[in-house]
């Protein structure tokens, strides 16, 4: 369930996972590779991310949580997930890493013009014609005045 993120899937996810048990416990190590459609986060353009991110997952039975209510979380437990009656989920870990994987601020390229602020043409297909006028802080105009003498 992918609603309410800021991508789309654009090609299948492959997950590549081998699960080794010991005890009750489950350690999962794989890659998962794919491809995301974003927003480019300057000129608001879609563009394809590939992406390719390792996993580490333990999985651990449910009845091992206990307590109920908000813990705090040691870094070593960031990795951890529960499951139920030999069934194990992936899919909230799945979810969980394509987040991750998503870049704060997305670029279709580093270069990326991005909008005119003024009248908000993509600097990228075309250059634009407005003229660009110097914007200064308030507080600062009171020094633009006094250099200009």
């Amino acid at each position: 369930d992918l609603k309410g993120l800021r991508f789309q899937v654009e090609k299948e996810v492959h997950l590549k996972m081998t699960l080794q048990k010991s005890k009750r416990d489950i350690l999962g190590v794989g890659i998962m590779e794919g491809e995301l459609l974003l927003e480019c986060s300057r000129c608001l353009e879609s563009f394809v991310f590939p992406f390719s991110t390792e996993i580490h997952v333990r999985f651990l039975p449910r009845e091992n949580l206990k307590g109920s209510g908000y813990l705090d979380l040691a870094e070593s437990d960031l990795n951890i997930t529960y499951y139920e009656d030999d069934h194990i989920d992936l899919d909230a870990h799945i979810r969980e890493n394509l987040i991750l994987t998503m870049p704060m601020k997305p670029l279709c390229k580093d270069s990326c013009l991005g909008l005119c602020p003024k009248c908000g043409k993509n600097k990228n297909v075309a250059p634009c014609s407005c003229e660009r006028e110097e914007e200064i802080n308030p507080q600062f105009a009171v020094l633009k005045q006094w250099f200009s003498k």
